[in-house]
C-alpha cells in the first residue's frame, strides 16, 4: 500500500510537469477521447466494474456495434503516465486505506472530505485539472458499501457527464475551421446552418429542394449532410414520411442508397430547429455499388410554412469506426435553423444518447 507522503510526492511531480504555480499554463490533453483511464483499489473495482461497463463500455449499432466509451484500469503507482490523458476517472471511500482515496483526498481538499462524511458521498467534475481540454471524474463515499450504491444509482449520469466532454471536444475540433457567411451561402434557401468552410457543396437542386455538403480529407469519413423539403399538407405518419423522404433522396441524389430494408431504423421523438420532430438511426445500403453506411436524420414539419423537413447525414467508411464521425456532423446539423428562428437555436446536442439501451442512438 501507498503512504501519504508517496502521494505527496506524485502530486508534487505533477505539478511540476504541469507548471502549476501563479502563472499556471497547463498542457493539452492527449489519447482517444473515448478512452476512459479508471483508478480504483481491487475491491472497489470487483464492486464497480459490472455497473460501470453496462454504462459506459455500452453498444450502439451504426452498422456494427461500436462503444461509446472503452474502460481501461490505471496505476495509481504510476500516475505520472497518465495525468495528461483526456479522461479520468477516480473511485474511492474514507473508510479504505489504499493509493486512490488518499490521492483523492489530497486533490479534492479538506472541505470536499468534510462534505462526504456529512453527506454520505459525493461526485465532483473538474474540467482541465491537470492538461487542457480533460475531464477528471472523482467518486468519493464515506463507506464502501456507499460506493457500490452510489454508483450503480449514478452511472447514467457519468455516462452524460464524459459524454458531454466527447461532444465538446468534436464540436472544438469541427468549429477549428472559419464558418460560411450563411447570408450569401445560404441566400437562396428558407434555412440556414452554421456550415464549416472545409465542406463542399456536393449536390444542389433548387427546384426540387434539395442540398448536401460533403467532406473528405484523404482517408478519412465521408461526411454528408443533407437537406431537404416539400410543400405539403402534415403529414399523418410522419414516421413513414420520413422512411419515404430518406429512401426518395437515396436513390434520386446518391446512386440509388436506401435504407437497409431488412433492419427496421429506429425513430424517436426529438427537438430539433426548435420544433418537435423525430430522430431517425439507420443503416443505407447501395445494391449497385455493393456499399453502405450509416445514418441519422431528423425530420419535422413547419405548420408556418407548410413545409416537411428531412435534415439528413450520412457517414461512408468501410475502414473504420462510423460513431465519432456521425457526432461530429450532428453538432453541425443541430445549428440547422428556419429563417424566421434564425436568432433562436441551439447548438448543444440534447440527452438522446442515454435513451434506447445497448441500440440506444445519438449521431447513432
Amino acid at each position: 500500500m501507498r503512504n501519504m507522503n508517496t502521494v505527496a510526492l506524485t502530486l508534487i511531480l505533477v505539478f511540476a510537469l504541469t507548471g502549476c504555480g501563479q502563472a499556471r499554463k497547463l498542457p493539452l490533453s492527449w489519447g482517444h477521447p473515448q478512452i476512459i483511464y479508471v483508478f480504483a483499489s481491487d475491491e472497489v473495482w470487483a464492486e464497480a466494474e459490472i455497473d460501470l461497463h453496462r454504462m459506459l463500455a455500452r453498444d450502439i449499432y451504426t452498422t456494427q456495434n461500436e462503444q461509446w466509451f472503452k474502460l481501461k484500469r490505471a496505476d495509481m503507482e504510476h500516475f505520472e503516465d497518465y495525468f495528461r490523458f483526456d479522461n479520468l476517472l477516480f473511485l474511492g471511500s474514507l473508510d479504505s486505506e489504499n493509493a486512490v482515496t488518499e490521492f483523492m483526498q489530497e486533490s479534492l481538499g479538506a472541505d470536499v472530505e468534510e462534505q462526504v462524511k456529512r453527506l454520505g458521498e459525493g461526485v465532483y467534475s473538474k474540467n482541465d485539472q491537470w492538461a487542457k481540454g480533460q475531464i477528471a471524474v472523482f467518486f468519493l463515499s464515506e463507506t464502501q458499501q456507499n460506493l457500490t450504491e452510489f454508483n450503480h444509482r449514478q452511472s447514467a449520469k457519468l455516462f452524460d457527464t464524459f459524454r458531454q466532454q466527447f461532444y465538446d471536444r468534436l464540436r472544438t475540433h469541427v468549429y477549428l475551421y472559419n464558418t460560411y457567411d450563411a447570408d450569401v451561402f445560404f441566400a437562396d434557401w428558407p434555412w440556414t446552418l452554421d456550415l464549416p468552410d472545409n465542406y463542399v457543396i456536393y449536390k444542389q437542386n433548387l427546384a426540387d429542394n434539395f442540398a448536401c455538403y460533403f467532406l473528405q480529407v484523404g482517408d478519412a469519413p465521408e461526411r454528408y449532410l443533407a437537406v431537404w423539403f416539400e410543400q405539403t399538407a402534415r403529414p399523418a405518419d410522419m414516421k413513414a414520411w420520413m422512411k419515404q423522404a430518406r429512401n426518395y433522396i437515396g436513390a434520386e441524389y446518391f446512386a440509388g442508397e436506401k435504407i437497409l430494408p431488412t433492419q427496421s431504423p429506429r425513430l424517436r421523438k426529438n427537438r430539433f430547429a426548435e420544433q418537435d420532430a423525430w430522430q431517425m438511426n439507420g443503416h443505407w445500403i447501395n445494391d449497385e455499388t455493393i456499399t453502405g453506411g450509416a445514418f441519422q436524420s431528423w425530420g419535422f414539419y413547419d405548420d408556418d410554412t407548410g413545409r416537411a423537413y428531412l435534415v439528413d447525414t450520412s457517414v461512408f467508411y468501410p475502414e473504420g469506426k462510423k460513431l465519432p464521425p456521425l457526432v461530429e456532423l450532428e453538432l453541425i446539423a443541430r445549428t440547422f435553423r428556419l429563417k424566421q428562428e434564425a436568432d433562436a437555436y441551439e447548438t448543444t446536442p440534447d440527452d438522446s444518447a442515454a435513451a434506447g439501451g445497448d441500440t440506444a442512438a445519438v449521431g447513432l
